[in-house]
């Protein structure tokens, strides 16, 4: 196959496959793919677009995890192709704002393309309007929120994502001989990552659309020889309640195991500890805008004495410093983590114009407020969450951590409410583990003897049982102030 792309990783992984045809590379479902299977489904979509496409086209994927999606990635990228990858759970009201705002030449859905725009896209004076300069290398454009407003879209040069790929399979210890079980969305960051590190490993791996069927996901596991996990904390928590006593089965097999940014509570770390006892675990902590920066061993006798909150060693391609949110003047101790690195997307080329400030001469601020104490990072929330009570600034996640280590409840989430004396007071709701009238009150009684001994400002002045709080499909709590304030009125 002839290739003239910009894209070191296409080249790359053609390479590979061409010199390994009958390797099996891939698993879906009950199917195998060797390397050749996936050269003809690259071939084939190479000829229906052939006579259809302009030059630096723009595409639109926006499709589960699949077999034909990475086939149709590795294609984009050899056609030079500018790829704006779009969460399947985008709203259809996003999706029809961004096609207007962006107008792709391509849409790649269902996994198969339609052709919506003959004329130039839009994307590139987008791109210029917004200051991003685009250099002669191949660029995936990925979005992290979209859930309340307009989404927030990220520019990344392959440059950034290439060297953190390579980072963690050196760090992973991956090795063409392992097979990872890619179930996180290819939409999301943290799953297009994982992608890319088993693609340029040339190693397998086993594609699900998350884990929703996973009696059948477990049983491939053990057919395919899976010794390699991507997961977020959520996961893990269904792996631990749907295996319970079968984790020995696989658990063992275990080479490497990589956990996304959200944390892991103590119980989960002992668990980890406990079951995966020559397993490789590694926790990262970075946004899109600054992938993988820093990394947390999980699992092993040290961590456990260690906060959750612990992020890790810093990545040696970046460099970070704290700038105190009040003063805004570099502080050794406390402040929101700046990062600067090779790991850094060029900037936000779609969403609101305030996001644009995130980026300043090579330096990213990531809104995380973070604390240094005996040489080590500590996360403490973010900065736009902070509740300013009277001048005392408080971080939602400080409150939350008390409250879930209450016997009963399973989740809480903090935010701040209007106060006409103070600016504002904390509002917590609590979702329980099993919601009585019985363990309503046992609850409400513990959280106000948990805070009786605490400054006036740290004390809930509402709090509030519901059945559920939204959690993104990468663990986090959704935080938006008008998703806080609807809650609280439900």
């Amino acid at each position: 196959m002839q290739i003239r792309s910009n894209s070191l990783l296409a080249k790359k992984i053609l390479r590979i496959w061409s010199q390994n045809s009958q390797k099996i590379y891939c698993y879906e479902n009950n199917q195998s793919f060797r390397a050749i299977d996936l050269l003809d489904k690259i071939k084939i979509l190479k000829k229906k677009i052939k006579k259809n496409y302009r030059k630096r086209s723009v595409v639109f994927m926006n499709e589960k995890n699949s077999v034909d999606w990475v086939c149709a990635y590795l294609t984009f990228k050899l056609h030079n192709f500018y790829i704006i990858v779009i969460p399947n759970s985008i709203t259809d009201i996003n999706f029809k704002l961004l096609i207007d705002f962006v107008k792709p030449n391509i849409i790649f859905k269902k996994n198969d393309i339609f052709f919506n725009n003959r004329k130039k896209s839009l994307l590139e004076k987008i791109l210029k309007k917004k200051k991003i300069h685009i250099k002669n290398i191949s660029y995936d454009f990925l979005f992290t929120t979209g859930t309340t407003s307009f989404p927030k879209g990220v520019c990344i040069p392959e440059s950034s994502y290439l060297k953190t790929s390579r980072n963690l399979i050196k760090i992973l210890k991956q090795s063409k001989n392992d097979t990872e079980l890619l179930s996180m969305p290819f939409s999301h960051s943290f799953g297009l990552t994982r992608l890319r590190c088993c693609l340029i490993g040339g190693q397998k791996f086993y594609i699900t659309d998350g884990l929703k069927n996973f009696p059948e996901i477990y049983k491939n596991m053990i057919k395919y020889n899976v010794n390699g996990l991507s997961l977020v904390p959520s996961a893990i928590e269904l792996i631990k309640a749907l295996l319970k006593k079968r984790i020995n089965n696989f658990s063992n097999k275990i080479k490497y195991f990589e956990i996304g940014s959200s944390s892991l509570s103590l119980n989960t770390r002992k668990w980890l500890k406990k079951n995966f006892k020559i397993t490789n675990i590694k926790h990262h902590f970075g946004s899109t805008e600054a992938s993988r920066s820093f990394f947390a061993p999980r699992g092993s006798e040290d961590n456990l004495k260690l906060s959750s909150s612990y992020m890790g060693r810093k990545a040696g391609y970046i460099k970070y410093r704290l700038r105190d949110p009040k003063t805004k003047k570099i502080n050794k101790y406390f402040g929101e983590m700046e990062i600067s690195g090779k790991n850094l997307a060029a900037g936000y080329f779609c969403g609101e114009d305030k996001n644009e400030k995130a980026f300043s001469d090579n330096w990213f601020k990531t809104s995380d407020i973070v604390i240094k104490k005996n040489r080590l990072l500590y996360f403490k929330g973010k900065k736009n969450s902070i509740i300013n009570i009277g001048g005392n600034k408080i971080l939602p996640e400080e409150i939350e951590k008390k409250i879930e280590l209450i016997n009963k409840v399973k989740i809480s989430l903090c935010g701040g409410v209007k106060d006409a004396i103070f600016g504002e007071r904390i509002a917590v709701i609590v979702v329980l583990n099993k919601d009585t009238q019985k363990n309503r009150q046992n609850v409400y009684t513990n959280i106000n003897d948990i805070f009786s001994k605490d400054p006036f400002f740290k004390r809930p002045k509402i709090i509030k049982f519901l059945n559920k709080i939204e959690i993104s499909y990468n663990g986090k709590k959704r935080r938006e102030i008008n998703y806080f304030k609807k809650l609280l009125r439900n």
